[in-house]
């Protein structure tokens, strides 16, 4: 694995000095919060809690439910109206901010796309990153919400994308696919008449700690499949046993996954499934990818970017008089009239 190389440099002679890092990696989470809020309050007020994330570059959220934040993050969340359930959100790091663009539907609230930008990324192509969540099969969603619906949507939107970039997919599918890897082994275009441009799969079987298959384990599939796409889970430094990400009282099981176009594949350093918290019963789910060297400013603490206040006037009895005594002072009186000619 390539560690990731940071460079410091600093220009002097200016009042506020530019730090520039060099970076030569991308970090990202992915992660079904179970709502952003617990009985200890808002999760992203939590230290424990915004220790799991703020050491990504890009976080996708799921089943976040309305708005949130998070300090150093560009934010934008996806939602319904009645703040019930779903929901999905993207937070960008703040120096990562002009590299990325947004792209929502406010007809679906359950996925959400960021385009990373090539020329900002230093890229040969685009990176769409889309952060998704399908209702579970027995779920109590409207017929318009259903999974089997969300999952051809996002099927359709993937296929789309791939034609203009490469595809990082994430999420919580409530897909049970056992050891499936939605490749096909042995491919080859020596005997089939195949587009010029046609690649044939990398087939790299997957391990698989979930042995079971649910009803949405051919449409995920098919979903993959159909747009050359490389599960990670499974079959990649970090993990190669396919761990559980869902950890439930009644049995536990792999739903939650990465996937990344084929070109990208290669590019992984890693994808790791951490350790379970007690803010979710899904496991985070972190990726590393390599990348060309990338300089960015580090965002700045609050305290770092504005000078300090001047103290408040404090009114007493003494202070008081000195206050009127400044307004009718003959300096004060000119300073007025000159403003009143000046406007």
């Amino acid at each position: 694995m390539t560690k990731n190389k940071k460079k410091l440099t600093v220009s002097k002679g200016k009042k506020n000095e530019s730090v520039t890092v060099t970076k030569n990696s991308l970090k990202f989470l992915s992660w079904n919060i179970q709502a952003p809020s617990t009985t200890e309050g808002n999760k992203f007020q939590i230290k424990e809690f915004k220790n799991v994330l703020q050491s990504n570059d890009f976080i996708c959220l799921q089943e976040t439910r309305r708005e949130v934040h998070l300090t150093g993050y560009r934010a934008e969340c996806n939602y319904r109206k009645d703040n019930k359930c779903g929901g999905v959100t993207i937070l960008v790091k703040n120096e990562y901010r002009q590299g990325v663009e947004f792209i929502k539907d406010k007809n679906h609230a359950d996925y959400l796309v960021c385009r990373l930008k090539k020329t900002f990324f230093r890229q040969a192509e685009d990176i769409f990153i889309v952060n998704a969540y399908v209702r579970p099969h027995n779920s109590s969603g409207s017929k318009t919400d259903s999974g089997r619906e969300m999952m051809s949507k996002i099927e359709e939107i993937v296929n789309d994308l791939r034609l203009k970039g490469d595809v990082v997919l994430c999420g919580d599918f409530n897909a049970r696919i056992a050891n499936q890897t939605g490749t096909i082994e042995r491919e080859t275009n020596d005997f089939l008449p195949m587009p010029e441009d046609y690649e044939p799969d990398i087939h790299k079987p997957r391990n698989s700690e979930d042995t079971v298959k649910n009803s949405f384990c051919k449409q995920f599939i098919n979903l993959v499949s159909n747009n050359q796409l490389q599960i990670l889970n499974g079959c990649t430094l970090g993990d190669f046993r396919g761990q559980f990400t869902s950890i439930q009282p009644r049995g536990c099981s792999v739903i939650d996954y990465f996937t990344v176009s084929s070109k990208l594949r290669n590019h992984v350093n890693f994808m790791k499934v951490q350790d379970l918290t007690m803010y979710s019963d899904h496991r985070p789910l972190v990726m590393e990818l390599r990348s060309p060297p990338i300089k960015v400013e580090p965002s700045k603490p609050l305290h770092e970017v504005y000078e300090k206040s001047s103290p408040r006037f404090i009114f007493n009895e003494t202070t008081r008089t000195t206050f009127t005594d400044s307004l009718s002072s003959d300096s004060a009186t000119d300073a007025l009239n000159k403003l009143n000619a000046n406007i």
